[in-house]
């Protein structure tokens, strides 16, 4: 009965629907006095609607990243969303490509015309003593 008294007060029922809560009014003084106490909260529920100020709604990825933390196992712990760190590994790798592309044309564009080598760095084992208590034979 309270649906039909909400979509009542809304103006949303037929005319059948009118005629039944008109004779529920009509049976007794409390049914009366509930329909004024729900048009009082429906009416409240309005103003305060009308007064509040939503604000702007929150961007899409966190909307997301909210719905995927909730499906998280019970019993687990919660992950972050893997958007900023994906995010993160590929400016990392952009950056890297960046630099080996500076790096190569820099080589590529050298207009000194000598030769441009990095020193070799060779290096050498010393020879072990060989211990006197062993003997070879040749």
């Amino acid at each position: 009965m309270d649906e039909l008294l909400l979509r009542h007060l809304r103006g949303q029922t037929t005319e059948t629907e009118n005629a039944s809560v008109d004779a529920w009014l009509k049976r007794s003084a409390k049914n009366r006095r509930a329909l004024a106490e729900l048009r009082r909260m429906l009416e409240a529920g309005r103003t305060a609607d009308s007064r509040l100020d939503p604000g702007d709604p929150p961007p899409a990825t966190d909307v997301i990243w909210r719905a995927e933390a909730r499906v998280a196992p019970v019993g687990s712990r919660r992950l972050k969303p893997m958007r900023p760190r994906l995010r993160f590994l590929g400016g990392m790798a952009a950056a890297a490509v960046a630099a080996l592309t500076a790096v190569g044309l820099w080589n590529a564009l050298d207009t000194s015309g000598e030769a441009t080598q990095a020193p070799l760095v060779v290096a050498t084992a010393r020879a072990r003593p060989r211990s006197s208590g062993s003997t070879t034979a040749a």
